[in-house]
């Protein structure tokens, strides 16, 4: 039952606070090593892939020798109830990530942080730590194995890190403040009102921040009416009310609510507010405030706009809820949870502004969707919570406060930051925001109404046109360390044997590919050659399963001229996969013996993402075979999804991510299904359902330039957790090779759907995908990091194949694809070419068609679904009856011919 708290029980809503007294101050130096003293640089050891340490008269210069450098410090004893400062000054020769561990007997990864540092430039670092307590030793990791390692002059100079110094501090810690929920606000008769379509604004007339917000006539929010400021005075902790310590007035005037404040801090400085509220485009109501004081304050903390959802409606429940870049909810979620990710990491209620891929918080219930999204500013800090568990109002919680966050700004979950921020007496802060209404019980429709409201962004400038793309792709297969001639790697990690070479089908198709598409370039003829010669080292049966790429065609049998071979290996596939479900229709997790079970934090060991990879297995095998019994296997599989329509995609990276994250591969593979779904029936259901999965997987894109750096938007993120729950986290990391998969789903809905947003999408994805590849004069050029670091724009390994940003090059540049499949429903035929098809007649009796084919020899084309022998023609001339028959397959009903590059092809049935 909702506590009720009146205006009597908040008077004198005025208090300070104190701060913890810790037995040392805020900043006393517990140990300063300055690195530079060559005493004090003879304390740290040199322990793994460091040569030995140099001093130098700038600090401890560290000369890696291998993928994992580290050093440690001698053992130091700490207070056993202080928390600390570690703040360090640093050179690395490469930008990338380090870390700081902190131990008695051992480093572990549940006693280290994270940080980030940029090339070739002098960095000071400060990093919160928990006590530390009596014979503590430091571990310092440097950022990892740079460029340098490929150098040939220099083969084991990996590259160089110079430490200046590193003073440990005592930290004191504020102690969160007591917070009064939000009442329900009242208003007198005559209420002040803004009305935008379905969504309603009602304002109190004298009390600042006391608002409700409708939808088709149901509360939905109400807004903080008992908000409070906090500042510093004097190293102590001080809140006031401003309803209390002042005077609110709103007025109305042309369909605006406008709303005034004036309040007095206990020490006699003079606050104003200001929040407007207009209507917006469509269903959307503009929110705008300000606040400025008199004089200099050092802040704490301030709310600008606090909503709550639910309160005095549903509660805490919810079908759904985001927000983007962090949270991913379904109704029976809560934020922060240790589901997805574990320790204080999980805490994502006041992220830095890096990790939003959009400014958008939402929250779907009662078949209404309440969202707001806002303008991203330095000196503002998104809040979100569902449910609330900073206010406690039994809702949920939307909220844009000041100050910012940065990284190490707050402790994790907590609203108050390490150290005020400064605020200039006359300066304003403000916040801009539009509070946003949508029918339906999923997220779905706040990010429609996101893109029909800001639009996509405009594509990334990636340095690349069609040629030299096309290059950097050739440069990748031909030069870079996966070429094992003829056998390719997966990807490579310096100084690792992890991705073995191995035979691959996909490879040299996509070299020959190249070949065609670089005909005067010196490498066509080498690519032709290593393409031949590793082609030919393969069995005819294999060459359609995937060894490499993470978008897979069928066009390396089509370009081999083994169709059918490849077709008998699948149609064992297909159904070796359908006995992969459980009786009940589910894909279960198993994990591997020893290995960390990753269904542990999901209700089910099953999931939308985990059942739609093998799915979508069976739906691709089951349309190239063509056999009616494997295609309604597959469709059989494919309802099964069914049961998740309108859920959150999630759990398909179970090699290393629990089960239940957040996962945009999740959504790739349930459009990709349901793509193929409708292309096999033509189905408009399975069409929308596409389409929902499409919009499910947007919050994982970065719609907006995180940082003022060439790489950002389109950039996108993979999970919203952690692999095993702890480390790396992915959460603000953005993993291309996995937007890829989901770009390529999006061009196949475009051919379907024609909505241009899939389009730009997948455009702007693979343009990041190409500004994130090793750039043409380095010797891992044309292969794509696993990962990349925003902040200092750095490419982390593995180094993938070219495969993964090439597969939505053709796309891209409006080039022959690699590989089509046409759907003919009306003759019941289903058509495949290494290059375009466009029917040109299709009846029961005949069908018609055009195929231009990029191979410059005569190369496969697969026609299936057959009942008989047909009469075939191809550009006007009949094929003699011979032919058709050498390569008929009637119980099959699986016809393979060839053709050349390109012809006009009529099939009489």
């Amino acid at each position: 039952m909702q506590k009720e708290y009146t205006m009597q029980k908040l008077i004198p809503l005025i208090f300070v606070l104190f701060a913890c007294q810790n037995a040392l101050a805020q900043n006393t130096v517990l140990h300063d090593y300055e690195l530079n003293n060559q005493v004090q640089a003879a304390k740290w050891i040199p322990d793994h892939d460091l040569a030995p340490l140099l001093f130098t008269h700038q600090g401890l210069k560290m000369q890696i020798t291998g993928g994992d450098p580290y050093m440690h410090g001698p053992a130091e004893d700490y207070p056993a109830r202080t928390p600390v400062w570690i703040t360090f000054r640093l050179r690395s020769d490469t930008g990338g990530m380090g870390r700081l561990y902190y131990f008695h007997h051992g480093a572990s990864e549940r006693k280290d942080i994270h940080f980030t540092v940029s090339a070739n430039r002098w960095q000071t670092i400060s990093l919160p730590l928990p006590p530390l307590g009596a014979h503590t030793f430091l571990r310092f990791d440097p950022p990892g194995t740079p460029h340098a390692f490929l150098r040939s002059d220099a083969p084991k100079n990996l590259g160089s890190c110079i430490l200046a110094s590193l003073v440990v501090s005592a930290r004191t810690i504020l102690p969160p403040p007591v917070l009064p929920p939000p009442t329900l606000p009242h208003f007198h008769s005559r209420s002040l009102q803004v009305r935008a379509g379905m969504l309603t604004l009602q304002q109190a007339h004298h009390q600042y921040g006391a608002f409700r917000i409708y939808i088709h006539g149901r509360l939905m929010a109400v807004g903080l009416n008992h908000p409070t400021i906090g500042y510093l005075w004097h190293g102590k902790e001080v809140f006031f009310s401003i309803n209390h310590n002042g005077i609110a007035v709103a007025t109305y005037s042309m369909g605006a609510v406008y709303v005034r404040a004036v309040a007095t801090d206990p020490q006699g400085a003079t606050w104003q507010f200001y929040q407007t509220f207009s209507p917006g485009p469509g269903d959307t109501i503009q929110a705008s405030c300000q606040v400025r004081v008199n004089q200099n304050r050092q802040l704490l903390y301030l709310p600008l706009l606090v909503m709550f959802p639910g309160f005095g409606s549903f509660g805490s429940k919810k079908q759904q809820a985001l927000f983007a870049g962090l949270e991913y909810l379904n109704a029976s979620d809560r934020s922060s949870s240790q589901a997805d990710m574990r320790g204080a990491q999980a805490h994502r209620e006041l992220p830095i502004s890096e990790k939003l891929t959009l400014p958008l918080m939402a929250v779907a219930a009662q078949n209404r969707v309440l969202s707001l999204r806002w303008q991203v500013e330095k000196h503002l800090a998104a809040l979100f919570d569902s449910p609330d568990r900073i206010y406690h109002s039994g809702a949920h919680l939307f909220g844009l406060i000041a100050p910012g966050s940065t990284e190490f700004s707050r402790p994790p979950g907590e609203l108050l930051p390490y150290q005020a921020a400064p605020l200039l007496a006359g300066h304003t802060i403000s916040a801009q925001a539009y509070i946003m209404a949508a029918t339906g019980n999923s997220i779905v429709p706040a990010l429609q109404q996101y893109t029909t409201e800001c639009g996509l962004p405009g594509l990334p400038r990636s340095g690349y046109n069609r040629l030299t793309a096309l290059q950097l792709a050739a440069q990748g297969w031909l030069h870079s360390p996966i070429n094992h001639f003829p056998l390719f790697s997966h990807a490579f990690v310096p100084g690792s044997t992890s991705f073995v070479p191995l035979p691959s089908p996909e490879a040299p198709t996509e070299m020959e590919y190249l070949a065609t598409q670089l005909p005067k370039e010196p490498a066509a003829a080498q690519l032709n050659q290593e393409a031949h010669a590793a082609l030919a080292q393969l069995l005819p049966a294999r060459l359609n399963l995937p060894v490499l790429f993470h978008v897979p065609t069928f066009a390396p049998a089509l370009l081999a001229g083994h169709a059918l071979q490849a077709a008998k290996e699948l149609h064992k596939q297909v159904l070796q996969l359908n006995d992969s479900f459980a009786a009940d229709g589910h894909v279960y997790y198993h994990p591997q013996q020893g290995a960390q079970n990753l269904a542990a934090t999901n209700p089910h060991p099953y999931s939308n993402g985990l059942q739609a990879e093998t799915t979508l297995t069976m739906l691709r095998d089951a349309s190239y075979c063509g056999e009616p019994d494997l295609i309604h296997a597959a469709l059989k599989r494919l309802k099964l999804l069914n049961q998740y329509y309108g859920s959150v995609p999630r759990g398909a990276q179970t090699w290393e991510v629990p089960l239940h994250t957040p996962d945009i591969l999740a959504s790739a593979e349930l459009c990709h299904c349901y793509v193929l779904g409708y292309h096999l029936t033509g189905s408009k259901k399975l069409l929308q359902q596409a389409e929902y999965w499409a919009w499910t997987g947007l919050p994982f894109v970065y719609l907006r330039s995180p940082v003022d750096k060439p790489v950002g938007a389109y950039a996108t993120i993979a999970v919203y957790g952690a692999t095993h729950w702890r480390a790396p986290s992915w959460i603000g990391l953005p993993v291309q090779w996995c937007g890829m998969v989901y770009a390529h789903a999006l061009r196949l809905l475009y051919r379907c759907d024609h909505n241009p947003i899939w389009k730009q999408l997948a455009d702007g994805i693979t343009l990041s995908g190409l500004q994130q590849t090793w750039p043409a004069n380095s010797k891992l050029a044309g292969l794509l990091p696993d990962s990349y670091l925003l902040g200092v724009q750095h490419r982390n390994y593995p180094a993938i194949n070219p495969g993964t940003v090439f597969s939505g090059v053709p796309g891209l540049y409006h080039l022959i694809p690699l590989y089509r499949m046409k759907v003919c429903r009306r003759a019941g035929l289903i058509l495949h070419a290494a290059g375009r098809i466009q029917v040109l007649h299709d009846d029961s009796r005949h069908l018609l068609f055009r195929v231009e084919c990029w191979p410059l020899t005569p190369c496969d084309l697969l026609i299936t679904g057959l009942k008989n022998k047909p009469a075939l023609q191809i550009n006007g001339k009949p094929v003699q009856a011979n032919v058709v028959n050498e390569r008929f397959l009637k119980q099959t009903g699986q016809l393979a011919f060839q053709v050349d590059s390109s012809a006009v092809v009529t099939v009489n049935k």
